[in-house]
């Protein structure tokens, strides 16, 4: 099977660790040894995907990549405007579906977490958008405290684990760009997301705020925001849902590393 992965590195100017390292693109951050975006890469190679790896960034970052990194890749170039969805379109508009998409800061996701997801994934083939999601119930308190949860309820309390699975058509295309770009305008303020969910499904905004939401219901949410049928798939090792957006990420991310090495 072939996925093609797709890894996004387009860059926000305001970007912390950009601006405190000097740096043309975060995905070219020094974690641990090796750069933020050859953590990602050598997860996916080693969790034997086939295709070729794409990376999506802006033409004025183009050359800093080619000259930092000598692995074999494929260059996405998108505007400096681009959303991650448009980077997605793009790329499924010059790729067959499906294809695997993952954040280059993801710099603490494992093969066994890629393996794990794609394996869900082939169980329920009948979904057309699979977001992968870290279960941090278990987590410990200082690594918890310091993400964005959702707490579905007793046993579930999640954040994005800088992972998911495009399976649909180009047809729908445009309409989950229109709908992620709503969607991403308004995630950021609970006020205002809180509307959204109250005006569609007031029934699961009250079950959500009481933390007793099924996997089930928050994916039928979900579909009907994005306008695609979406799966949630759940990973059980809460370290797929640590990114490194901020000095205090980074630092945790390297523990997590230098942990690893000790194991």
């Amino acid at each position: 099977m072939i996925h093609n992965p797709l890894i996004l590195a387009g860059k926000r100017d305001s970007d912390p660790l950009k601006k405190a390292y000097a740096l043309a693109n975060k995905a070219l951050l020094p974690v641990g040894g090796k750069l933020a975006i050859m953590h990602v890469i050598s997860a996916l190679q080693e969790a034997g995907l086939v295709g070729k790896v794409s990376v999506s960034l802006r033409a004025e970052d183009l050359s800093s990549f080619q000259t930092k990194l000598a692995c074999d890749l494929e260059y996405l170039l998108v505007s400096p405007s681009s959303s991650p969805a448009q980077a997605v379109l793009q790329h499924a508009q010059a790729n067959p579906s499906p294809f695997l998409v993952v954040s280059c800061d993801a710099v603490l996701l494992r093969a066994k977490n890629i393996q794990d997801f794609l394996g869900q994934v082939k169980l329920n083939p009948r979904s057309e958008l699979y977001l992968g999601v870290a279960n941090m119930r278990y987590a410990p308190s200082e690594i918890r405290d310091k993400r964005t949860l959702h707490k579905l309820n007793s046993e579930l309390w999640i954040t994005g684990a800088n992972l998911f699975y495009w399976a649909a058509s180009l047809e729908s295309s445009q309409a989950f760009l229109g709908c992620t770009d709503q969607f991403d305008r308004i995630r950021k303020y609970p006020l205002l997301i809180a509307l959204y969910l109250a005006l569609r499904r007031p029934l699961f905004l009250l079950k959500l705020l009481w933390g007793n939401v099924s996997l089930l219901e928050t994916e039928e949410i979900i579909s009907l925001a994005l306008g695609l049928k979406t799966s949630l798939i759940v990973l059980e090792d809460y370290e797929s849902g640590i990114d490194v957006d901020k000095q205090a990420d980074l630092d945790l991310a390297l523990r997590v590393l230098a942990s690893r090495e000790l194991r």
